[in-house]
């Protein structure tokens, strides 16, 4: 029969790994839902940046030669398409630069809080 000590240090044992199970499934948990607040906090930049994209693949498409036959009623051929060019280019380029602006507060897409969580509870256990 194991004597008393056994059994005690055994239910403590047993006490700390249900307790390190609960708190890393806690933390696990949490993580997930920080990473879904991210994803919301980002999408609309994601967006942006998609139609940043898509501006300037127009850029090359057919918007481009409406505009620049538009200009050549004004504009001498090579001028009319130069600044065809830079009239998508920087509407391209100012979405672009929305789409970041809206990511940023997203960044990094880690779990941060949660991981700065672990750190502390792992300076609070470590033996010093």
């Amino acid at each position: 029969m194991p004597s008393t000590d056994s059994q005690t240090t055994g239910n403590a044992l047993r006490n700390v790994t249900e307790a390190v199970s609960d708190l890393v499934r806690e933390e696990v948990r949490r993580g997930g839902e920080e990473m879904k607040d991210k994803v919301k906090l980002g999408s609309r930049g994601a967006i942006l940046l998609g139609v940043a994209g898509v501006l300037g693949a127009a850029a090359a498409g057919t918007s481009t030669v409406l505009l620049v036959r538009l200009l050549d009623r004004t504009l001498p051929p090579r001028l009319s398409a130069f600044v065809a060019t830079l009239l998508l280019g920087g509407a391209a380029t100012g979405c672009g630069w929305l789409g970041v602006r809206e990511l940023k507060p997203a960044l990094p897409l880690l779990p941060t809080d949660t991981i700065n969580d672990l750190k502390d509870g792992m300076e609070t256990v470590r033996p010093r």
